[in-house]
């Protein structure tokens, strides 16, 4: 992330989708994408959004990044896959070449039933007819003749016919074992289709289920950037409220010092003065206690009783003594 210290910052960086922001809810979201931020004011949005533009995640780079690692994580079981196929083609390629074998086997063995049945076609009629050629020569008959030859033909007529029907019963069942082996055969060719189907759908289905795989990542990636914004969103908006908060509780403070601050010179002032201010002495003592402060409170109750002022007076029988002048020399002046 730059050096991004402000909202001021932000700005001249261009992140210019803070624009509207606050200070504290604009460094939070910053801070909360990694720093990609708000970079395009088109792109901006306010607190509270949860939306893939508002989060700032890109989803079709999270989407290919994703799908890039989930297939390069499964492209093991890929290539095994892509490595089956020719396994598969030379399997296939035996089981051919064994049932071609098969089928020259049997061809070859057909061709040897045949050429043994007209061999033994021929033993028969060559020996009928020179059974026959001798019987008819005993009797007479010339060999040019035409009874010869209908006896002749006679006799090997039943031998054809009963070879042919062996060669027919032959040839009949090789057609049937040649139709057996092309039918093996093209299930053979079926059977290596399925199979390379089968690869096929194997590999398609583990590249869906990367793209899927991804999809969810992306997704994923979405829900824990919606969280990590929402959370930056809500720390922002208590630090917003606690700026308020503190914001005011200096205010007070500062109405209060000020406040203060006009006051004090008036009560610095009036403390000084009741600081500095003369003392007031008390009254003069009266009589009475001017004569208990000379002789002693005991000795002057026992002269005057309880000792007020109007007491002493009486007892004296004089006027009251005024003293505050003890050391006037004159003594009739201590007498009023």
């Amino acid at each position: 992330m730059a050096d991004i210290n402000s909202k001021a910052d932000l700005i001249r960086a261009g992140y210019k989708g803070y624009a509207g922001w606050g200070e504290t809810e604009a460094l939070a979201d910053y801070r909360a994408t990694g720093g990609s931020g708000k970079y395009d004011a088109g792109g901006a949005s306010m607190p509270g959004q949860t939306s893939a533009q508002a989060t700032n995640i890109d989803l079709a780079s999270q989407f290919k990044k994703a799908q890039e690692l989930i297939s390069q994580a499964k492209q093991p079981a890929i290539q095994s896959l892509e490595a089956s196929k020719p396994e598969v083609a030379a399997s296939f390629g035996q089981q051919r070449e064994a049932l071609a074998t098969q089928q020259t086997n049997m061809q070859s063995r057909y061709q040897n039933l045949l050429a043994d049945i007209k061999g033994k076609e021929e033993k028969a009629i060559n020996q009928t007819t020179k059974v026959t050629a001798n019987e008819l020569g005993a009797r007479g008959i010339a060999p040019n003749s035409t009874f010869y030859d209908q006896s002749i033909l006679g006799v090997q007529q039943p031998i054809q016919s009963e070879y042919a029907g062996f060669t027919r019963d032959i040839g009949q069942a090789q057609s049937e074992e040649e139709a057996s082996y092309a039918n093996l055969a093209g299930q053979l060719t079926s059977q290596e289709v399925a199979a390379n189907r089968d690869i096929a759908n194997a590999i398609a289905a583990i590249q869906s289920a990367t793209s899927q795989d991804a999809v969810n990542v992306a997704l994923q990636e979405l829900s824990r950037a919606q969280q990590a914004q929402q959370f930056a969103q809500s720390q922002a908006q208590q630090a917003s409220q606690f700026q308020q908060s503190f914001g005011l509780e200096q205010s007070a403070q500062q109405l209060a010092q000020d406040q203060y601050s006009k006051e004090w010179p008036y009560k610095q002032a009036a403390y000084e003065y009741d600081l500095n201010k003369p003392y007031y002495k008390a009254d003069p003592a009266s009589p009475y206690q001017q004569l208990v402060d000379i002789f002693g409170k005991d000795t002057v109750a026992g002269w005057f009783g309880d000792g007020n002022d109007q007491n002493t007076t009486n007892a004296l029988g004089v006027p009251k003594l005024d003293l505050t002048n003890p050391y006037e020399s004159n003594s009739s002046a201590r007498l009023k």
